[in-house]
């Protein structure tokens, strides 16, 4: 199945109008369906056509601790999915507001058991100055053992700065569009994890060629959201041995990566190992 020619042409096709942002995400699923087609042709899971790498991961959960929620029931929700089997937890910061930002934090960090994997992402919200502090903060006081994009996407020579100044892993990648975004990134050095959007890029071909770029720098693949994928792509890379889990399509599909014993398993039915429930599906038909 020609999935690699299909997006290239997709890619020229659509260039003209701008084809990060809207056309990549409409692609996206078209391409996610062409790589499912070509594991069911196979006979494999979608992991094993793409290395194959392992199959348990491990899954830092990352809606339960957004900002819409009060740090109580950001408490409540991140438990509950490290009880089910998660290995740690996103918070998501990058508000108006940094020391509020940085309080809430402090409440998750006390509120999330000790062992447990614990992140911030700024979503490319903060200014230099900003992201610096937080950093220095999250490191220092706050037990951070990760911090995600923390500046614009665009703003490499900032970033620089920050690898620099800061003692923690720095994971950047979340919102770029395209994969020469992600060369540039790589060339750059010094990130400890790149967290790559498979919808964001237009589907599992581009994603692909960014894992593997990644490899060659020795650099580690961090999927985000949609574990449906990302955890096919994490699981059939050198270097993927984490993913980014929400439960969005949980209740549309059957089937997908499951956790157990604290580790989250990719499927071991041919291509994605979805099955669309009818029933569910049937309310959301326009």
């Amino acid at each position: 199945m020609l999935t690699e020619w299909l997006y290239l042409k997709a890619w020229a096709e659509l260039e003209g109008l701008g084809f990060a942002g809207l056309a990549a995400r409409a692609y996206a699923a078209v391409d996610f369906a062409l790589w499912d087609l070509k594991g069911k042709a196979a006979g494999l899971p979608l992991h094993r056509l793409l290395g194959g790498y392992r199959t348990k991961l491990k899954a830092v959960v990352s809606d339960t601790a957004t900002p819409a929620l009060g740090a109580r029931q950001a408490i409540k929700e991140s438990r509950a999915a490290l009880d089910r089997g998660a290995a740690g937890v996103q918070v998501e910061i990058g508000t108006a507001d940094p020391e509020l930002d940085a309080e809430r934090v402090r409440q998750l960090r006390e509120g999330v058991p000790d062992g447990a994997w614990f992140e911030a992402s700024a979503c490319g919200r903060y200014d230099f100055s900003t992201a610096a502090w937080l950093g220095e903060v999250g490191a220092e006081e706050l037990g951070l053992d990760g911090y995600s994009d923390p500046l614009r996407p665009d703003d490499l020579t900032g970033l620089g700065r920050l690898i620099e100044r800061l003692d923690v892993g720095l994971a950047v990648g979340a919102l770029y569009d395209r994969p020469d975004d992600f060369v540039r990134l790589l060339d750059r050095g010094g990130i400890s994890a790149v967290r790559i959007d498979p919808l964001r890029l237009g589907g599992l071909t581009p994603a692909r060629k960014v894992a593997l770029a990644a490899e060659l720098r020795q650099v580690a693949v961090y999927p985000v959201r949609l574990p449906e994928v990302g955890a096919h792509l994490a699981a059939g890379v050198v270097y993927g041995r984490m993913c980014e889990y929400v439960d969005w399509f949980a209740e549309l599909f059957a089937g997908g990566p499951q956790f157990e014993v604290g580790q989250l398993v990719v499927p071991d039915e041919p291509g994605l190992g979805l099955t669309v429930r009818d029933e569910v599906a049937s309310r959301h038909r326009v």
